[in-house]
């Protein structure tokens, strides 16, 4: 005999708590002079102590299973921090730090819930058929008194309770979702959704129907708003309209085109032409002229690499590499464009070292690749076959000029080392980018290469337990 399905439960209630408390302790070094490291001295600017922490009470009741479920948290949390002035000779900046302490200071309590109903959970075909409320409210907020009445006082800082109001300063989400969704047997669910964000925001309700058929998708989207926040009624429908069709092949192979439509005068604002094909993706935007008709926007594509893996010596080493390109054109003006490619080598050895390398690099000047983009600009075409030469060229630290030369300019740049000591984490870090600078004598600017080193300290088990100690261009730091 065939085992009966376990009986349904017509009502359940679940109840937990958790804690998350934090602490942090920073001791801020004199950088000031330091020009070689027989120069360095230890003396301490300040230290500042942060906690933070929050605490929630969290329920759920379901009721007849999955038909109606009602959760909602109380959560409790609270940030302090202040600091301990010790050789920090500057006044005014002394009082802007203790000024954003005092600002950060504060208690909140707020209470999310959540309602969502779904009577044809038990049915295949409408299953995914539900109707959603949820709504996050903070009830109390103890903080800093700012206001034009009540000027912040160095040293006397006021705070004040701050009574639950329905507003947006209080009320961070109201929403009602009404989803209704069917799926023929051995085919995809077709949806139709409404989305109402509530007061005391502008009512604003999003329309968006989905339907498959065979390889095709059809989306369609439509927003009312009401005139002003606060009121549920009269809506108007916005700009635009949106009507998308779209041909999945497979889950990596798909082609799309999307139509922006003006509502009221009936005309189309926009098209936006898609492909997917397996790493690679495209989009074309065309829009409307004022004096009518479609011209070419925008163009982007990118290239995403697979992640390739390498195993050594009895797969006790791993070698992980990723690379990615991507390049964006305003075809108005070429002049905005953007090619940016990445690339991330890892290196693993079992439960003793890993070493990753991570480094962005971009090119801004794409547009010397193309004989007439070239023309218009006044420069000279340059071969894309160079391209790949002109990337290399970026890489070159042995040679300045070659730097200087190639269109692809270092982004940014992370080296990272973990030693791992059965219990501990050991993490060495190095980042590097470009920062646009002003000579403070000059006041000409220009790059710098701004680089920072960081030593990590952590404890597997409590990952929250560790001491950092940083140094870059602004200081020393220490902090556990």
């Amino acid at each position: 005999d065939l085992a009966s399905p376990p009986p349904s439960v017509p009502a359940s209630f679940v109840l937990s708590y958790q804690v998350q408390p934090s602490l942090l302790v920073e001791q801020s070094f004199n950088s000031e002079g330091v020009a070689e490291p027989s120069a360095v001295r230890y003396d301490l600017n300040y230290t500042s102590l942060e906690s933070s922490g929050s605490t929630s009470l969290d329920w759920t009741l379901g009721l007849y299973e999955q038909m109606l479920s009602l959760s909602g948290s109380l959560i409790f949390s609270g940030n302090y921090r202040t600091r301990f002035q010790q050789s920090f000779a500057n006044e005014l900046a002394w009082r802007e730090l203790v000024h954003s302490d005092n600002r950060y200071s504060q208690m909140l309590i707020r209470n999310p819930l959540n309602l969502r109903l779904s009577p044809f959970y038990q049915d295949p075909r409408f299953r995914s058929t539900s109707l959603a409320y949820s709504l996050n409210w903070t009830l109390f907020r103890y903080a800093l008194l700012e206001n034009v009445g009540s000027p912040w006082v160095y040293g006397d800082p006021v705070y004040r309770a701050i009574p639950p109001a329905w507003d947006q300063n209080t009320v961070s989400q109201h929403q009602l979702q009404a989803i209704l969704g069917w799926q023929p047997p051995g085919g995809k669910t077709n949806t139709m959704t409404l989305t109402a964000q509530l007061p005391p925001f502008q009512t604003t309700v999003t329309a968006k129907a989905e339907m498959y058929l065979w390889l095709l998708k059809t989306t369609i989207q439509g927003i009312f708003k009401s005139e002003e926040a606060g009121e549920y009624w009269p809506l108007a429908m916005q700009d635009p309209l949106v009507i998308q069709e779209a041909l999945e092949i497979a889950e990596d192979v798909r082609l799309s085109e999307e139509l922006q439509l003006d509502v009221h005068d009936g005309l189309v604002m926009a098209s936006v032409s898609s492909l997917n094909l397996w790493g690679f993706s495209s989009s074309f935007t065309a829009q409307r002229l004022p004096a009518g008709g479609l011209e070419p926007a925008n163009f982007s594509a990118s290239y995403r690499l697979a992640e390739t893996e390498r195993y050594f010596w009895r797969n006790r080493a791993r070698l992980q590499t990723a690379a990615n390109a991507s390049w964006t054109i305003n075809l108005r003006n070429v002049v905005e464009n953007n090619f940016s490619f990445s690339l991330n080598t890892k290196f693993f050895l079992y439960k003793f070292l890993e070493f990753s390398f991570t480094s962005v690099s971009y090119n801004n000047r794409t547009y010397r690749y193309f004989p007439g983009l070239a023309e218009s600009q006044n420069v000279p075409y340059e071969n894309p076959l160079a391209t790949l030469t002109d990337l290399l060229r970026s890489f070159n630290i042995f040679n300045p000029d070659d730097r200087k030369a190639s269109a692809f300019k270092l982004k940014s740049l992370q080296f990272d080392l973990v030693h791992h000591l059965h219990d501990w984490d050991l993490t060495i870090r190095y980042e590097g980018k470009p920062a646009w600078v002003t000579d403070a004598q000059t006041l000409r600017t220009r790059y710098e290469w701004s680089e920072s080193f960081s030593v990590l300290l952590q404890w597997i088990p409590i990952p929250e337990m560790r001491s950092t100690v940083r140094v870059d261009q602004n200081g020393f730091y220490i902090r556990g």
